[in-house]
């Protein structure tokens, strides 16, 4: 494992899947168990659908530090007994410019290089993305495509995706600018990222989004409207007796229509006690 110097408001915390690690700043978005459960569930899922799949290529969207994209990739190696695996590449896409350079020295400390590539985009611009401009990102997707591509144009199988969950700052408490974007729609709306994911993701590839049971029927016409197919959901609840604040939502590229409702995920027995599903989720 690699070192790596730190800024003044970098914090070098455990990714809690063998030694690896995750940088996340004191003053911006803190992950939480979302981003855990996304990362897993998409995984879980993925790999049981798709076992003849040996290579694939996905994409951690408005990413921040990368905490999905190394949960992902993390766990993948974890399930496999692994310690590389040259045939799985994630690319990780986010707008703020410190949050990209943390990812990329979190990628650099678990040697990650060959396999997750970090870059500061908007996601609003993603198709005008010229790799023939990036000679770094070309030849990251090239040694995964074999193809020779102009641009990021269905290039991705999977997709993950903990998005912006408010439309509007009103009712957040931190005001702080890095905050404000990962938090609020502000700069990017779930419609941005519906866009973006469609012309990223091969015909027939996956999709799995995290976000607020409030606006899932916003978010299902507005997937539907890029021709992302709603096909597995889950309800994620914070307590058995509580309804659901969140959940997680697969869909496919041109997919049939179809959708499963999965058993719901409960993640506390009691305050501060996961339950035996969360915690086998998350390796304890």
């Amino acid at each position: 494992m690699k070192k790596e110097v730190l800024e003044k408001d970098e914090v070098l915390d455990s990714l809690e899947i063998r030694d690896y690690k995750i940088i996340q700043r004191e003053k911006g978005f803190k992950f939480g168990i979302d981003s855990y459960l996304l990362a897993n569930i998409a995984l879980e899922q993925f790999e049981k659908k798709y076992k003849k799949t040996k290579q694939y290529f996905f994409c951690d969207m408005c990413s921040g530090t990368g905490v999905i994209a190394n949960i992902f990739y993390s766990k993948h190696l974890l399930v496999q007994n692994k310690e590389a695996d040259k045939n799985v590449k994630g690319l990780l896409l986010e707008i703020d410019k410190k949050s990209v350079a943390s990812a990329q020295k979190t990628i650099r400390i678990n040697e990650f290089e060959e396999n997750l590539f970090a870059k500061e985009v908007d996601i609003k611009k993603i198709k005008s993305i010229k790799l023939k401009e990036d000679e770094k990102l070309k030849d990251f997707i090239s040694i995964k495509q074999k193809v020779s591509k102009q641009n990021l144009s269905e290039s991705i199988d999977i997709l993950l995706v903990n998005p912006p969950y408010f439309k509007t700052e009103k009712g957040l408490k931190n005001k702080e600018n890095r905050v404000l974007r990962a938090r609020s729609e502000r700069g990017c709306s779930f419609e941005d990222v519906a866009s973006a994911a469609s012309f990223l993701l091969k015909n027939s590839g996956s999709i799995y989004v995290v976000h607020k049971t409030e606006r899932l029927t916003e978010i299902i016409e507005t997937l539907k409207k890029y021709k992302l197919e709603p096909k597995e959901l889950t309800f994620i609840h914070s307590f058995l007796e509580r309804p659901s604040q969140n959940f997680i939502l697969c869909a496919v590229k041109n997919g049939k229509e179809g959708l499963t409702v999965n058993k719901p995920l409960i993640v506390y027995e009691r305050e501060g006690v996961y339950t035996k599903e969360v915690l086998t989720l998350l390796n304890k």
